[in-house]
């Protein structure tokens, strides 16, 4: 079973690493849900579908969902609350003062597989310098049945600032709609389905 990725989504990475100190790495997020039925990988959330009956003659099948906003090809406005990652985000040049940052990203789904974390900042995760640098959360609910095309949409976003990897510091209960957040000893904890609407 192949899946051809969108050509938007892969550019993003492409861009960001002909613009990085390393043109030769393309790294990128990939997450699993628990079930290992759903995979989130540049920007598309694709969903392995199982056959109908054991026969070794049916195989499996998927469904995907593009989380990409892409205002260029719909000629509207992007609104970066409510995307998951946008293409018009820029490079950072410290030269240029007129330039913005291109955010890097982190994906999870949930325990439940009902909600994707979506993990943005303005620089690698991991790095001495993203120490305690804001990050924003932003929350996915889905909203299809499990054997149908997966329907994630916007329900939350929050700011925060983190300390150490970021697999530790934000962690899903596992089958409640909260989210712990770790910071600097303290855990925060974010009731983000209380935020919808």
């Amino acid at each position: 079973m192949t899946f051809d990725l969108p050509s938007e989504n892969v550019f993003i990475i492409l861009r960001r690493a002909f613009r990085s100190d390393r043109p030769k790495e393309f790294t990128f997020p990939v997450a699993f849900s628990k079930d290992l039925r759903q995979i989130s990988v540049l920007g598309c959330v694709i969903r392995l579908i199982p056959p109908h009956s054991s026969s070794q003659n049916d195989a499996y099948t998927f469904h995907s969902q593009n989380m990409i906003e892409a205002s260029a090809a719909t000629g509207g406005t992007s609104n970066s609350e409510m995307s998951f990652f946008s293409q018009d985000i820029k490079y950072a040049d410290h030269t240029n003062d007129d330039s913005t940052w291109e955010d890097w990203y982190r994906t999870e789904f949930s325990p439940n597989c009902s909600y994707l974390l979506a993990i943005r900042g303005h620089m690698a995760p991991g790095s001495y310098k993203s120490f305690y640098k804001e990050w924003q959360l932003t929350i996915h609910q889905d909203e299809s049945q499990p054997h149908e095309q997966p329907n994630f949409q916007y329900l939350a976003q929050h700011s925060t600032k983190a300390v150490g990897s970021i697999d530790g510091s934000f962690i899903f209960h596992p089958f409640e709609p909260v989210l712990a957040i770790s910071r600097l000893g303290n855990v925060i904890l974010w009731f983000f389905a209380a935020q919808r609407g």
